[in-house]
C-alpha cells in the first residue's frame, strides 16, 4: 500500500491580473471560487493523478464618495457591472434650530440634483456630493413676526413685525 502525499493550496492573490486592471488603486480582481466550484480558501487535495485547478475571479471596482461634510452612502468595491445606488441623506449634521446641510446635487462621474442616484460599474467611479449651508433664524416678539425659519448662509432674510395698537 502507497500512502499518497497532500498538498496544500491557499489562494491569498491572483497569479494573474488582467491587463485592464494592471497598475490601478481603483480596481481588483476578487477570486469567487476554484474551478471546481469550491468556495474554500485552503484546499487539502489528494495528489493521486494529474490534474488542473483554476480559480475564477471577479474584476472589481472602487466607487469614491467625497462627502463634504454631508451624510452619503454607497462607496466600496463593486464587481464590474454591478448597479449601485448612492443616497445623500438631506438635511444632514442637524443642529435643531441652528444650522444644517442641505443637498444641492452630485458631481463627477455623474451630474444629477436628485438625493438618490444609481451606478452601473463599468470602471472606478467617483463621486462628489454638493451641500449648502443654511441657518435657523428664530424671532422672538411679543407681536405676531413673519420671517422666521431656515436660510441659506449669504442670504437676506426679511422680518415683519404686526404691531398692535391699543387706544383708549
Amino acid at each position: 500500500m502507497r500512502r499518497l502525499g497532500c498538498v496544500l493550496c491557499r489562494v491569498l492573490f491572483p497569479p494573474l491580473a488582467p491587463p485592464f486592471l494592471a497598475g490601478s488603486f481603483f480596481s481588483k480582481v476578487s477570486s469567487t471560487q476554484w474551478s471546481d466550484g469550491s468556495t474554500s480558501n485552503a484546499r487539502m487535495i489528494q495528489a493521486s493523478s494529474d490534474m488542473s485547478l483554476g480559480v475564477d475571479f471577479d474584476a472589481q471596482y472602487l466607487l469614491s464618495l467625497e462627502l463634504n461634510g454631508g451624510v452619503v452612502n454607497g462607496s466600496g468595491w463593486y464587481n464590474l457591472g454591478a448597479s449601485v445606488t448612492v443616497a445623500a441623506t438631506s438635511p444632514s449634521n442637524v443642529q435643531m434650530n441652528q444650522s444644517r446641510l442641505v443637498f444641492v446635487s452630485w458631481s463627477g462621474e455623474v451630474q444629477s440634483d436628485s438625493t438618490t442616484v444609481t451606478v452601473t460599474m463599468t470602471r472606478p467611479c467617483d463621486l462628489t456630493a454638493n451641500w449648502k449651508m443654511q441657518y435657523y433664524l428664530n424671532v422672538q416678539s411679543p407681536h405676531a413676526t413673519a420671517g422666521g425659519g431656515w436660510y441659506d448662509a449669504n442670504s437676506q432674510a426679511v422680518v415683519s413685525s404686526k404691531l398692535s395698537s391699543n387706544r383708549g
